[in-house]
């Protein structure tokens, strides 16, 4: 995308900002930079709201930024709201699997579709429900053994394939 312009301003103008002390938000904050700069090479600032940036942000989960409409705005459990205004993109959740879904749909929202130029108008009339069939599955296990077997590789090869986590930790 050589131009990505968000609510008649240009993408490098904004930064993006993380609720201060959240990990979970500051790696979803890394994901929408990240994916930014890879689709049009500008590679934006990432802070957490303990500080005052600029005029144009991108707030990733619940921030202190009150003077955005969707950063005060009651959701229920289960549901993710995406939008913007004159000076806030805002990607929240009800809790952090909503974050996560509101991240994505901001990413798609920004970038699908994409063009040379590419013009975005951010509406968040309507709030989504995360997809109740669709949790993320974590999995967990200690690998570090003092011989690896070729037993052991299998069963954990094994593992991993019947049930197919999202993450392994």
């Amino acid at each position: 995308i050589d131009t990505l312009t968000v609510q008649g301003a240009d993408i490098s103008q904004y930064a993006i900002v993380y609720k201060n002390r959240n990990d979970s938000a500051k790696s979803l904050a890394t994901i929408v930079r990240d994916r930014i700069a890879e689709d049009t090479g500008i590679l934006l600032n990432v802070y957490s709201d303990k500080e005052k940036i600029g005029e144009k942000e991108i707030l990733i989960g619940t921030t202190n930024r009150t003077d955005c409409k969707y950063t005060s705005q009651a959701l229920a459990e289960g549901t993710y709201v995406i939008g913007a205004d004159e000076h806030f993109i805002c990607a929240r959740g009800a809790d952090g699997i909503g974050d996560y879904y509101a991240v994505y749909a901001l990413i798609a929202a920004l970038l699908e579709n994409s063009q040379a130029e590419h013009r975005v108008t951010l509406d968040a009339e309507k709030v989504e429900s995360v997809p109740v069939d669709e949790g993320l599955k974590a999995m967990s296990f200690n690998l570090w053994v003092s011989s690896i077997t070729a037993d052991r590789q299998r069963s954990v090869l094994e593992t991993i394939m019947a049930y197919m986590p999202d993450t392994i930790g």
